[in-house]
């Protein structure tokens, strides 16, 4: 993540469009309930530092599960993220997590697909 983080430095800039999304394998969920932060909001405020912005839970202005534990089959972590640019972002006209296509439920993945729409 430091690599990825290191690189957007070097090539984020106001005027761009930018997405990067996928799987991310970091959750704030993750440091609830422990001895301190384990750096999973560091890494989001670095992105948001970069000018980049999760469109899942600044659309939803919460976080959104994406992710079905393992362990007991819990859906409480996002670990998939859509990260839009500042001026990308002002365009968002929607963003979730397609529940509907019953992916969990049907065992075709344990990640739930972000989809955001943009003007």
């Amino acid at each position: 993540m430091k690599g990825l983080i290191s690189f957007a430095e070097n090539v984020i800039y106001e005027k761009d469009n930018i997405l990067m999304g996928g799987d991310f394998n970091q959750s704030i969920t993750f440091d609830f309930g422990t001895d301190g932060d384990r750096g999973n909001r560091e890494v989001q405020s670095r992105f948001n530092a970069l000018g980049l912005h999760d469109t899942l839970s600044t659309y939803n202005n919460r976080l959104v599960p994406t992710f079905k534990n393992s362990k007991g089959g819990k859906i409480v972590h996002q670990l998939d993220y859509l990260y839009a640019s500042k001026k990308l972002s002002k365009k968002l006209l929607s963003s979730k997590a397609m529940a509907e296509l019953k992916i969990l439920e049907n065992g075709l993945s344990d990640h739930l697909p972000v989809v955001s729409t943009f003007s």
